[in-house]
């Protein structure tokens, strides 16, 4: 199991499965359902890595199945929002809430209020690209209250970003400033360089679209230097060619 786990880490993917299917023998042997349940956990992660989506809700289930015989409430709720994300992205709406909802209560009944915060983001999320801002809205403004009273400086922040997109979208360019503004100071906080990049970068198209030029300039510069420094030349690129364009330059 343990060897599995290193493999995992290193990449090195079909050696950790290999491990993982000799750890989950001896555990059937001695009957050790905790033990499987988390075997098929980091399994369904390894595959969904791997894009075997089919695979992974298959190993999820599994691990729902055994924790839930042994009342391991952690494990069960890990499962279900690996499948409430493999759901998410493939847009099936009903299939992703009711993992992202029994993941929810379950780590309500283990007060991991970090975990909770992560979860409503992603609910909030879901209900943005059905353009339920007002529904997406509450869900960004209880997982922000939960992330606060972890703290977790990263959580605030992707919940701010993502509340800032909001309000972008929705055309309420003021708002979408503000949380702008808060969401890069929690980044920062969390050290999390790339996404106050992508928040210099968005905030600056806002006040470029107001016709603000030289403040759009400065947003996109602090960008820019941030994406140097991480050595993201796709956003260096992109940057370059808006900081060419005649009305910022």
């Amino acid at each position: 199991y343990l060897s599995a786990q290193k493999y995992t880490e290193i990449g090195e993917h079909e050696k950790a499965l290999s491990a993982y299917a000799k750890a989950i023998n001896y555990a059937k042997k001695i009957n050790d359902k905790d033990t499987q349940a988390n075997i098929y956990l980091n399994v369904a992660g390894i595959q969904d890595d791997n894009n075997k989506i089919v695979e992974a809700l298959k190993c999820y289930n599994n691990a729902i199945k055994l924790s839930s015989e042994t009342g391991n409430t952690i494990t069960q709720a890990k499962a279900h929002y690996g499948m409430a994300l493999i759901y998410d992205e493939i847009g099936n709406y009903d299939a992703a809430m009711g993992h992202y909802f029994a993941a929810l209560s379950l780590d309500g009944e283990n007060e991991n209020l970090r975990s909770q915060a992560l979860t409503l983001n992603d609910v909030g999320n879901m209900h943005v690209l059905r353009y339920e801002y007002e529904n997406a809205l509450d869900y960004y403004k209880e997982g922000l209250a939960l992330a606060k009273e972890v703290p977790d400086a990263g959580i605030m922040g992707t919940i701010l970003g993502n509340t800032a997109g909001l309000f972008r979208n929705a055309g309420d360019d003021k708002k979408a400033l503000k949380y702008y503004r808060d969401s890069i100071k929690c980044d920062r906080k969390a050290g999390k360089t790339l996404d106050c990049s992508k928040s210099f970068e968005q905030a600056g198209d806002i006040m470029l679209k107001l016709g603000n030029y030289s403040k759009a300039q400065s947003l996109y510069n602090k960008s820019l230097k941030i994406a140097f420094k991480e050595n993201d030349t796709e956003t260096v690129k992109r940057l370059s060619e808006k900081l060419k364009q005649r009305k910022v330059s």
